[in-house]
């Protein structure tokens, strides 16, 4: 009996490790030569959406940090310190905005963006099925119709949406339909366009080291070599490093291709 059970757990470690090799190797899979822009005095332009929330903070700290992001446009209703510290140092513009179904009025802030990094969202406890469909399918299918108007500068533009794990249209789960059904949206409505839609698919999201708890420090250091978390800011170098080196074709993004592209946890 104790040798049975010895075996069974041989297995099962085996096919752990047979799962973390492979999600290893398929993240290596969609690894892209980065461009050095660094010199150029172009740079990127990006507009960041959800900028206060877990993400869109961790998101944030990357472009700020990133000295080949030469422009970064903040949508947001609130501020926080990091905005504010963006803004004092001159890297950072603000525009305080309120309806997420309108974007008519953003038209001319969103003239030579090179990419939009969207990261508003919410759990699916904290509000009805209904209002998570308007904040998760509804806000960036209405902003990406809008986008699709603007005359570009730039012969490709960049939609990278941040979706999660789980993510599947055949979900039990409303919140993980719903994520579905915005990666495709997004992707249906960019096609044919200039604009290449990304999707992400974090698992465990951390906060910025300015964010982060002692608990959440302690998890953190169980998912993160299992490949099953991912800082923010991680997120944010992805994000940085697709809009460099972009594939050839709209992409989804695992939790393991995420870490691939990022940069170290800080």
């Amino acid at each position: 009996m104790i040798a049975r059970t010895l075996w069974i757990r041989f297995i099962k470690l085996a096919c752990a490790g047979f799962m973390l090799l492979a999600s290893t190797a398929t993240a290596d899979s969609h690894v892209h030569e980065e461009v050095d822009v660094s010199d150029s005095e172009d740079g990127l332009s990006v507009a960041i959406f959800g900028a206060t929330g877990t993400v869109g903070d961790g998101i944030l700290k990357a472009a700020i940090a990133d000295q080949r992001v030469r422009r970064i446009l903040v949508v947001t209703r609130r501020h926080t310190d990091r905005i504010e510290a963006g803004m004092n140092s001159g890297r950072l513009e603000v525009v305080m905005h309120q309806d997420y179904m309108d974007y008519l009025e953003l038209i001319l802030e969103l003239s030579g963006i090179d990419a939009v990094f969207w990261a508003i969202g919410t759990s699916a406890t904290n509000v009805d099925d209904e209002q998570y469909t308007v904040i998760h399918v509804d806000f960036p299918v209405a902003f990406m119709k809008t986008w699709l108007k603007v005359k570009p500068e730039q012969t490709q533009r960049i939609f990278h949406l941040v979706s999660g794990a789980g993510t599947s249209g055949d979900s039990w789960f409303h919140w993980a339909r719903e994520k579905a059904k915005a990666e495709s949206a997004v992707k249906e409505l960019s096609t044919g366009s200039d604009i290449l839609a990304l999707a992400y698919r974090p698992s465990f999201v951390f906060p910025t080291t300015e964010r982060i708890s002692g608990f959440q420090k302690f998890t953190r250091s169980m998912l993160l070599p299992l490949k099953r978390g991912v800082d923010s800011r991680t997120i944010g170098c992805a994000m940085i490093r697709n809009s460099l080196a972009p594939p050839s074709e709209p992409t989804t993004y695992d939790n393991a291709e995420i870490l691939a592209l990022g940069c170290e946890p800080d």
